[in-house]
């Protein structure tokens, strides 16, 4: 992967501070009405957080890819106004997005029945589980005990679903990398169309672009458990798990920033080639759909 991709995320992130304090602003009003619901008692209170919870993460989307896709212009990033662009791409993205998340959970669910009925297929049911579950004390040591003392077929059966599981994850994923980037660059479709036409734009631009989506891929996820590791070695360490939260709240925008960066540019110059306007990109190589440089 070229050098070039990333540091125009990173220059993004550092000269648009919009797309870091946008997170933050979701990630505190959320821990806020978690509190909210968890402490509830009632339970139409409950239903209502919990739908004003939803709410509140389908506009973040919403307004968060719009500045995102605007950042893409590192050179006009300074001239823009983010506020303004926030709440445009909420209205202009609300329906989309909402329609695209109830998309990606449904086929995440379909990915996981698939691989869990591969695994049931290959390897052998885990109903064991389930009963043994339902006569031991519900309690972390008695849990702890029972998985330790299981025999070793048994054990291999539950590592091997745990495995096809997180294989199944990770290529559901991979797949839907650029989802939401084929949402809001699509200004063709209607609205109520995009989140559609958007999944199978997405799993093309994947399979177009295999090897550098694959590199972003394993490239952020390493990362992030690298640092899911560092957070379980220094779980007592108070000064330092803030320090990982900023660095993951940072890794996170420039992420999602570099998913976008590589989307717009393929998109751009796809874009272009297909209007035969050459002229942009007349001394830069440019990269024809399905060509990877």
């Amino acid at each position: 992967m070229k050098s070039g991709i990333l540091n125009k995320t990173l220059d993004a992130v550092i000269n648009n501070p919009s797309i870091t304090f946008t997170f933050v602003i979701f990630l505190i009003l959320t821990n806020i009405l978690t509190v909210f619901i968890a402490s509830t008692q009632m339970k139409s209170l409950y239903l209502i957080l919990s739908i004003c919870a939803l709410a509140l993460f389908v506009s973040f989307l919403s307004g968060w890819f719009q500045i995102l896709r605007e950042s893409c212009d590192i050179e006009k990033i300074r001239e823009k106004n983010y506020a303004l662009i926030f709440f445009e791409g909420v209205g202009k993205n609300i329906i989309p997005v909402s329609l695209g998340f109830c998309i990606y959970l449904i086929f995440m669910f379909l990915f996981f029945i698939l691989f869990g009925f591969i695994a049931h297929k290959f390897v052998g049911s885990l109903d064991f589980v389930f009963r043994d579950m339902a006569t031991l004390p519900q309690n972390e040591a008695a849990i702890i005990e029972y998985f330790k003392n299981l025999p070793m077929d048994k054990q291999v059966i539950i590592s091997t679903w745990q495995i096809s599981l997180f294989a199944g994850c990770c290529l559901f994923n991979f797949l839907f990398m650029y989802y939401s980037c084929a949402i809001v660059f699509n200004d063709k479709s209607n609205m109520f169309l995009k989140p559609f036409v958007a999944m199978f734009d997405c799993i093309c631009f994947v399979f177009k672009h295999f090897l550098k989506s694959l590199g972003i891929f394993v490239l952020i996820n390493s990362f992030l458990l690298l640092l899911s590791i560092l957070g379980t070695i220094f779980v007592n360490n108070e000064i330092i798990r803030i320090l990982l939260l900023f660095i993951y709240i940072y890794f996170i925008s420039y992420a999602v920033m570099l998913i976008f960066n590589y989307y717009e540019q393929k998109y751009k110059k796809e874009a272009c080639y297909n209007n035969g306007c050459y002229g942009e990109w007349e001394n830069k190589a440019v990269d024809y759909p399905g060509k990877e440089n």
